[in-house]
Protein backbone atom coordinates (compact mmCIF):
# COMPACT_ATOMS: atom_id res chain seq x y z
CA UNK A 1 0.00 0.00 0.00
CA UNK A 2 2.89 2.36 0.75
CA UNK A 3 4.46 1.84 -2.69
CA UNK A 4 1.58 3.15 -4.74
CA UNK A 5 2.00 6.86 -3.89
CA UNK A 6 5.75 6.60 -4.31
CA UNK A 7 5.44 4.99 -7.72
CA UNK A 8 2.87 7.60 -8.71
CA UNK A 9 5.12 10.39 -7.51
CA UNK A 10 8.11 9.04 -9.45
CA UNK A 11 5.95 8.69 -12.57
CA UNK A 12 4.72 12.26 -12.19
CA UNK A 13 8.26 13.55 -11.85
CA UNK A 14 9.43 11.63 -14.90
CA UNK A 15 6.46 12.92 -16.87
CA UNK A 16 7.27 16.49 -15.86
CA UNK A 17 10.92 16.05 -16.83
CA UNK A 18 9.81 14.96 -20.28
CA UNK A 19 7.09 17.58 -20.65
CA UNK A 20 7.62 20.90 -22.49
CA UNK A 21 6.07 22.53 -19.43
CA UNK A 22 9.20 21.74 -17.41
CA UNK A 23 11.72 24.00 -19.19
CA UNK A 24 9.06 26.65 -19.90
CA UNK A 25 8.15 26.73 -16.21
CA UNK A 26 11.79 26.98 -15.21
CA UNK A 27 12.29 29.92 -17.59
CA UNK A 28 9.22 31.60 -16.10
CA UNK A 29 10.55 31.17 -12.56
CA UNK A 30 14.06 32.35 -13.39
CA UNK A 31 12.89 35.41 -15.29
CA UNK A 32 10.31 36.24 -12.63
CA UNK A 33 12.97 36.06 -9.91
CA UNK A 34 15.33 38.16 -12.03
CA UNK A 35 12.71 40.84 -12.60
CA UNK A 36 11.63 40.66 -8.95
CA UNK A 37 15.20 41.49 -7.94
CA UNK A 38 15.58 44.22 -10.56
CA UNK A 39 12.35 46.15 -10.13
CA UNK A 40 12.80 47.15 -6.46
CA UNK A 41 16.19 48.72 -7.23
CA UNK A 42 14.88 50.41 -10.37
CA UNK A 43 13.49 53.90 -10.43
CA UNK A 44 10.60 52.82 -12.61
CA UNK A 45 9.72 50.25 -15.27
CA UNK A 46 11.00 52.94 -17.65
CA UNK A 47 14.52 51.94 -16.62
CA UNK A 48 14.15 49.04 -19.05
CA UNK A 49 13.55 51.44 -21.93
CA UNK A 50 16.87 53.34 -21.71
CA UNK A 51 15.51 56.67 -22.87
CA UNK A 52 17.70 59.46 -24.17
CA UNK A 53 17.11 63.20 -24.43
CA UNK A 54 18.53 63.56 -27.94
CA UNK A 55 15.55 62.36 -29.98
CA UNK A 56 12.93 63.81 -27.64
CA UNK A 57 14.49 67.27 -27.95
CA UNK A 58 14.77 66.98 -31.73
CA UNK A 59 11.20 65.72 -32.16
CA UNK A 60 7.99 67.71 -32.32
CA UNK A 61 4.23 67.32 -32.47
CA UNK A 62 3.52 65.04 -29.52
CA UNK A 63 2.20 66.08 -26.15
CA UNK A 64 3.10 62.65 -24.71
CA UNK A 65 6.75 62.29 -25.75
CA UNK A 66 8.44 64.92 -23.62
CA UNK A 67 11.52 65.48 -21.48
CA UNK A 68 9.88 64.93 -18.11
CA UNK A 69 11.40 64.63 -14.65
CA UNK A 70 12.28 60.96 -15.19
CA UNK A 71 14.27 61.68 -18.36
CA UNK A 72 16.06 64.59 -16.69
CA UNK A 73 17.10 62.50 -13.67
CA UNK A 74 17.66 59.06 -15.16
CA UNK A 75 17.85 59.38 -18.94
CA UNK A 76 21.03 59.37 -21.00
CA UNK A 77 21.96 61.42 -24.03
CA UNK A 78 21.34 58.99 -26.87
CA UNK A 79 19.37 56.18 -25.21
CA UNK A 80 18.93 52.80 -26.87
CA UNK A 81 16.60 51.04 -29.30
CA UNK A 82 13.85 50.26 -26.77
CA UNK A 83 13.00 53.95 -26.61
CA UNK A 84 11.74 53.89 -30.20
CA UNK A 85 9.28 51.12 -29.37
CA UNK A 86 8.17 53.13 -26.36
CA UNK A 87 7.62 56.33 -28.34
CA UNK A 88 5.55 54.48 -30.96
CA UNK A 89 3.49 52.87 -28.20
CA UNK A 90 2.99 56.24 -26.49
CA UNK A 91 1.91 58.16 -29.57
CA UNK A 92 1.81 56.07 -32.76
CA UNK A 93 0.51 58.92 -34.92
CA UNK A 94 3.13 61.50 -33.92
CA UNK A 95 6.23 59.47 -33.03
CA UNK A 96 7.99 59.69 -36.40
CA UNK A 97 10.03 62.82 -35.66
CA UNK A 98 11.29 61.25 -32.41
CA UNK A 99 12.86 58.26 -34.19
CA UNK A 100 16.30 58.01 -35.77
CA UNK A 101 15.03 56.27 -38.96
CA UNK A 102 11.22 56.48 -38.78
CA UNK A 103 10.25 54.07 -41.55
CA UNK A 104 12.75 51.51 -40.24
CA UNK A 105 11.51 51.73 -36.64
CA UNK A 106 7.84 51.73 -37.62
CA UNK A 107 8.46 48.49 -39.51
CA UNK A 108 8.63 46.65 -36.17
CA UNK A 109 5.15 47.75 -35.23
CA UNK A 110 3.67 44.71 -33.48
CA UNK A 111 5.50 44.98 -30.15
CA UNK A 112 4.74 48.65 -29.41
CA UNK A 113 1.14 48.40 -30.56
CA UNK A 114 0.57 45.26 -28.51
CA UNK A 115 1.99 47.07 -25.47
CA UNK A 116 -0.35 49.99 -26.10
CA UNK A 117 -3.30 47.60 -26.44
CA UNK A 118 -2.51 45.72 -23.22
CA UNK A 119 -2.00 49.00 -21.36
CA UNK A 120 -5.47 50.10 -22.56
CA UNK A 121 -3.88 53.33 -23.79
CA UNK A 122 -2.77 54.31 -20.27
CA UNK A 123 0.66 55.87 -20.73
CA UNK A 124 1.91 54.96 -17.26
CA UNK A 125 1.08 51.30 -17.83
CA UNK A 126 2.91 50.99 -21.18
CA UNK A 127 6.42 50.38 -19.69
CA UNK A 128 5.02 47.58 -17.53
CA UNK A 129 3.17 46.10 -20.50
CA UNK A 130 6.39 46.07 -22.52
CA UNK A 131 8.21 44.10 -19.83
CA UNK A 132 5.25 41.75 -19.38
CA UNK A 133 4.99 41.01 -23.11
CA UNK A 134 8.65 40.05 -23.36
CA UNK A 135 8.47 37.90 -20.23
CA UNK A 136 5.45 36.04 -21.64
CA UNK A 137 7.20 35.77 -25.01
CA UNK A 138 10.25 34.07 -23.51
CA UNK A 139 8.05 31.50 -21.79
CA UNK A 140 5.95 30.94 -24.93
CA UNK A 141 9.03 30.62 -27.16
CA UNK A 142 10.66 28.12 -24.81
CA UNK A 143 7.42 26.12 -24.62
CA UNK A 144 7.11 26.01 -28.42
CA UNK A 145 10.72 24.90 -28.90
CA UNK A 146 10.38 22.27 -26.15
CA UNK A 147 7.14 20.96 -27.67
CA UNK A 148 8.84 20.66 -31.07
CA UNK A 149 11.76 18.76 -29.52
CA UNK A 150 9.36 16.44 -27.69
CA UNK A 151 7.60 15.58 -30.96
CA UNK A 152 11.02 14.83 -32.45
CA UNK A 153 11.84 12.47 -29.56
CA UNK A 154 14.60 14.75 -28.30
CA UNK A 155 15.10 16.11 -24.80
CA UNK A 156 12.87 19.08 -24.11
CA UNK A 157 15.63 20.58 -21.96
CA UNK A 158 17.64 21.63 -25.01
CA UNK A 159 15.07 24.44 -25.23
CA UNK A 160 16.79 26.12 -22.27
CA UNK A 161 19.58 27.11 -24.67
CA UNK A 162 16.95 29.32 -26.30
CA UNK A 163 15.14 30.35 -23.13
CA UNK A 164 18.30 31.42 -21.31
CA UNK A 165 20.16 32.87 -24.29
CA UNK A 166 21.64 36.22 -23.13
CA UNK A 167 20.90 37.90 -26.46
CA UNK A 168 17.18 37.38 -25.79
CA UNK A 169 17.56 38.18 -22.10
CA UNK A 170 18.85 41.56 -23.25
CA UNK A 171 15.67 41.90 -25.27
CA UNK A 172 13.71 41.64 -22.03
CA UNK A 173 16.10 43.90 -20.15
CA UNK A 174 16.03 46.63 -22.81
CA UNK A 175 12.42 46.41 -24.07
CA UNK A 176 13.39 45.20 -27.54
CA UNK A 177 11.45 43.31 -30.20
CA UNK A 178 13.47 40.07 -30.38
CA UNK A 179 11.72 38.07 -27.61
CA UNK A 180 8.28 38.53 -29.18
CA UNK A 181 9.60 38.01 -32.70
CA UNK A 182 11.35 34.70 -32.05
CA UNK A 183 8.55 33.41 -29.83
CA UNK A 184 6.28 33.79 -32.86
CA UNK A 185 8.91 32.14 -35.07
CA UNK A 186 9.06 29.20 -32.66
CA UNK A 187 5.27 28.93 -32.76
CA UNK A 188 5.35 29.07 -36.54
CA UNK A 189 7.96 26.30 -36.74
CA UNK A 190 5.93 24.06 -34.42
CA UNK A 191 2.67 24.69 -36.27
CA UNK A 192 4.34 24.05 -39.63
CA UNK A 193 4.75 20.38 -38.73
CA UNK A 194 2.27 19.75 -35.93
CA UNK A 195 -0.50 22.30 -36.34
CA UNK A 196 -3.15 19.90 -37.54
CA UNK A 197 -5.22 20.02 -40.69
CA UNK A 198 -4.66 23.72 -41.36
CA UNK A 199 -1.10 23.70 -40.06
CA UNK A 200 0.42 25.57 -43.02
CA UNK A 201 -1.94 28.50 -42.70
CA UNK A 202 -1.65 28.76 -38.91
CA UNK A 203 2.12 28.57 -39.28
CA UNK A 204 2.17 31.26 -41.98
CA UNK A 205 0.02 33.51 -39.78
CA UNK A 206 2.49 33.17 -36.90
CA UNK A 207 5.39 33.93 -39.23
CA UNK A 208 3.59 36.99 -40.60
CA UNK A 209 3.24 38.39 -37.07
CA UNK A 210 6.92 37.65 -36.43
CA UNK A 211 7.87 39.65 -39.54
CA UNK A 212 5.94 42.63 -38.17
CA UNK A 213 8.04 42.33 -35.03
CA UNK A 214 11.39 41.99 -36.77
CA UNK A 215 11.83 41.60 -40.51
CA UNK A 216 14.90 39.34 -40.24
CA UNK A 217 12.59 36.51 -39.16
CA UNK A 218 11.43 36.15 -42.78
CA UNK A 219 14.42 33.87 -43.34
CA UNK A 220 12.44 31.08 -41.67
CA UNK A 221 9.16 31.08 -43.63
CA UNK A 222 10.76 31.80 -47.01
CA UNK A 223 13.02 28.77 -46.71
CA UNK A 224 10.14 26.72 -45.34
CA UNK A 225 8.22 27.70 -48.48
CA UNK A 226 11.16 26.48 -50.56
CA UNK A 227 10.98 23.23 -48.64
CA UNK A 228 7.32 22.85 -49.59
CA UNK A 229 8.25 23.13 -53.25
CA UNK A 230 10.82 20.37 -52.77
CA UNK A 231 8.27 18.10 -51.15
CA UNK A 232 9.03 18.64 -47.47
CA UNK A 233 5.88 19.24 -45.48
CA UNK A 234 3.49 19.04 -48.44
CA UNK A 235 2.00 16.23 -50.48
CA UNK A 236 0.71 16.04 -54.02
CA UNK A 237 2.02 16.88 -57.44
CA UNK A 238 4.61 19.55 -58.08
CA UNK A 239 1.98 22.14 -59.20
CA UNK A 240 0.03 21.43 -56.01
CA UNK A 241 3.15 21.94 -53.92
CA UNK A 242 3.96 25.12 -55.81
CA UNK A 243 0.52 26.54 -55.05
CA UNK A 244 0.84 25.60 -51.38
CA UNK A 245 4.29 27.16 -51.18
CA UNK A 246 3.15 30.33 -52.92
CA UNK A 247 0.14 30.76 -50.65
CA UNK A 248 2.25 30.00 -47.56
CA UNK A 249 4.85 32.60 -48.57
CA UNK A 250 2.13 35.13 -49.42
CA UNK A 251 0.51 34.80 -46.00
CA UNK A 252 3.85 34.84 -44.17
CA UNK A 253 5.44 37.75 -46.02
CA UNK A 254 2.47 39.52 -47.63
CA UNK A 255 1.33 41.63 -44.64
CA UNK A 256 4.90 42.80 -44.11
CA UNK A 257 5.31 43.82 -47.76
CA UNK A 258 1.95 45.62 -47.81
CA UNK A 259 2.84 47.44 -44.61
CA UNK A 260 6.25 48.44 -45.99
CA UNK A 261 4.52 49.87 -49.06
CA UNK A 262 2.19 51.82 -46.76
CA UNK A 263 5.19 53.21 -44.83
CA UNK A 264 6.88 54.21 -48.08
CA UNK A 265 3.80 56.24 -49.03
CA UNK A 266 3.04 57.65 -45.58
CA UNK A 267 6.61 58.49 -44.55
CA UNK A 268 8.26 58.91 -47.92
CA UNK A 269 10.70 56.07 -47.25
CA UNK A 270 10.63 52.28 -47.05
CA UNK A 271 13.16 52.38 -44.23
CA UNK A 272 15.72 50.26 -46.06
CA UNK A 273 19.15 50.71 -44.48
CA UNK A 274 22.36 50.03 -46.37
CA UNK A 275 24.40 49.50 -43.18
CA UNK A 276 22.69 46.30 -42.05
CA UNK A 277 24.71 43.84 -44.13
CA UNK A 278 28.44 43.66 -44.87
CA UNK A 279 29.11 42.04 -48.25
CA UNK A 280 32.66 41.02 -47.32
CA UNK A 281 32.69 37.79 -45.26
CA UNK A 282 33.47 38.72 -41.64
CA UNK A 283 34.05 42.28 -42.77
CA UNK A 284 31.91 43.57 -39.91
CA UNK A 285 34.29 42.43 -37.22
CA UNK A 286 37.47 42.87 -39.28
CA UNK A 287 36.61 46.54 -39.75
CA UNK A 288 37.33 47.23 -36.08
CA UNK A 289 40.74 45.51 -35.93
CA UNK A 290 42.78 45.83 -33.70
CA UNK A 291 40.03 44.64 -31.41
CA UNK A 292 39.13 45.98 -28.01
CA UNK A 293 37.50 43.94 -25.23
CA UNK A 294 33.98 44.58 -26.61
CA UNK A 295 34.88 43.17 -30.05
CA UNK A 296 36.66 40.16 -28.52
CA UNK A 297 33.42 39.44 -26.67
CA UNK A 298 31.48 39.52 -29.93
CA UNK A 299 34.00 37.16 -31.55
CA UNK A 300 33.78 34.63 -28.69
CA UNK A 301 30.03 34.85 -28.04
CA UNK A 302 28.64 35.35 -31.57
CA UNK A 303 31.14 34.64 -34.33
CA UNK A 304 32.77 31.52 -32.84
CA UNK A 305 29.50 29.63 -32.10
CA UNK A 306 28.11 30.83 -35.42
CA UNK A 307 31.04 29.27 -37.28
CA UNK A 308 30.68 26.05 -35.30
CA UNK A 309 26.98 25.86 -36.15
CA UNK A 310 27.69 26.66 -39.78
CA UNK A 311 30.18 23.80 -40.02
CA UNK A 312 27.70 21.44 -38.35
CA UNK A 313 25.02 22.56 -40.79
CA UNK A 314 27.25 21.90 -43.79
CA UNK A 315 27.99 18.40 -42.50
CA UNK A 316 24.29 17.80 -41.89
CA UNK A 317 23.54 18.54 -45.54
CA UNK A 318 25.00 15.17 -46.45
CA UNK A 319 22.03 13.28 -45.07
CA UNK A 320 19.18 15.73 -45.48
CA UNK A 321 19.75 17.95 -48.48
CA UNK A 322 16.11 18.94 -49.01
CA UNK A 323 15.03 19.66 -45.42
CA UNK A 324 14.79 23.40 -44.81
CA UNK A 325 15.89 23.19 -41.15
CA UNK A 326 19.54 22.95 -42.17
CA UNK A 327 19.19 25.64 -44.82
CA UNK A 328 17.53 27.96 -42.30
CA UNK A 329 20.50 27.53 -39.96
CA UNK A 330 23.00 28.17 -42.76
CA UNK A 331 21.07 31.24 -43.93
CA UNK A 332 20.99 32.70 -40.41
CA UNK A 333 24.71 32.06 -39.96
CA UNK A 334 25.46 33.66 -43.33
CA UNK A 335 23.32 36.77 -42.83
CA UNK A 336 23.76 37.43 -39.12
CA UNK A 337 27.28 36.16 -38.47
CA UNK A 338 29.38 35.96 -41.65
CA UNK A 339 27.85 39.12 -43.18
CA UNK A 340 27.12 40.93 -39.91
CA UNK A 341 27.52 44.66 -40.52
CA UNK A 342 30.24 46.73 -38.79
CA UNK A 343 27.59 48.82 -37.04
CA UNK A 344 26.24 45.65 -35.39
CA UNK A 345 29.51 43.85 -34.72
CA UNK A 346 31.01 46.29 -32.25
CA UNK A 347 29.05 45.36 -29.13
CA UNK A 348 27.51 42.17 -27.81
CA UNK A 349 24.27 44.03 -27.03
CA UNK A 350 23.76 44.49 -30.77
CA UNK A 351 25.34 41.33 -32.19
CA UNK A 352 23.95 38.99 -29.55
CA UNK A 353 20.32 39.82 -30.17
CA UNK A 354 20.67 40.08 -33.95
CA UNK A 355 22.07 36.54 -34.09
CA UNK A 356 19.28 35.05 -31.92
CA UNK A 357 17.92 33.37 -35.04
CA UNK A 358 21.09 31.28 -35.22
CA UNK A 359 20.42 29.90 -31.73
CA UNK A 360 16.83 28.98 -32.57
CA UNK A 361 17.74 27.48 -35.95
CA UNK A 362 20.52 25.41 -34.36
CA UNK A 363 18.01 23.70 -32.07
CA UNK A 364 15.85 22.79 -35.05
CA UNK A 365 18.90 21.14 -36.65
CA UNK A 366 19.42 18.67 -33.82
CA UNK A 367 17.56 15.79 -35.58
CA UNK A 368 19.36 16.40 -38.88
CA UNK A 369 22.77 16.68 -37.22
CA UNK A 370 22.16 13.50 -35.23
CA UNK A 371 22.01 11.53 -38.45
CA UNK A 372 24.98 13.20 -40.11
CA UNK A 373 27.24 13.38 -37.04
CA UNK A 374 26.39 9.99 -35.50
CA UNK A 375 24.34 11.66 -32.74
CA UNK A 376 27.33 13.65 -31.55
CA UNK A 377 26.30 16.97 -30.06
CA UNK A 378 29.77 18.34 -29.42
CA UNK A 379 29.00 21.19 -31.83
CA UNK A 380 25.89 22.13 -29.87
CA UNK A 381 27.58 21.99 -26.45
CA UNK A 382 30.52 24.09 -27.66
CA UNK A 383 28.13 26.62 -29.15
CA UNK A 384 25.97 26.64 -26.02
CA UNK A 385 29.04 27.31 -23.86
CA UNK A 386 29.86 30.34 -26.01
CA UNK A 387 26.26 31.53 -26.04
CA UNK A 388 25.34 30.98 -22.39
CA UNK A 389 28.54 31.18 -20.34
CA UNK A 390 30.98 33.59 -21.95
CA UNK A 391 28.68 36.66 -21.97
CA UNK A 392 28.43 36.43 -18.18
CA UNK A 393 32.10 35.63 -17.62
CA UNK A 394 33.20 38.56 -19.76
CA UNK A 395 30.40 40.89 -18.65
CA UNK A 396 29.73 41.97 -22.24
CA UNK A 397 26.42 43.54 -21.28
CA UNK A 398 27.14 47.24 -21.40
CA UNK A 399 24.68 49.24 -23.46
CA UNK A 400 26.67 51.25 -26.06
Amino acid sequence: MMLTPAVGTVGTRRSLLRSPVGPAGLVLVLYAVWLFLLLPVSHDARDFIHEGRKYIEHGHGSALIVVDSYVVQHGSVGGYDGQYCYYIALDPLHAASYLDVPAYRYTRILYPMLARLLALGQTQAIPFAMVGINLAAMVLGTLAVAAWLARKKRSVWYSLIYGLYPGLMLGVLLDLTEPLCYALVACGAYLFEYGGRNRLWWSAAAFSLAALSRETSLVFPLLYAAGLVCGWGAEGTRPTRLRAAGLFAAIAAGPFLVYKAFLAIALGSAGLRSDLVELRPFGGILASYPWQAAQVGVILCVFLPGIICGCAGLLALRGTLLKPDVWVLLANVLLFVVLLAPSSAQHYVDAGRISAGVVLAALYCIPASDGALLRSKAWLWLSAACWLVLPFVGSFWQVP
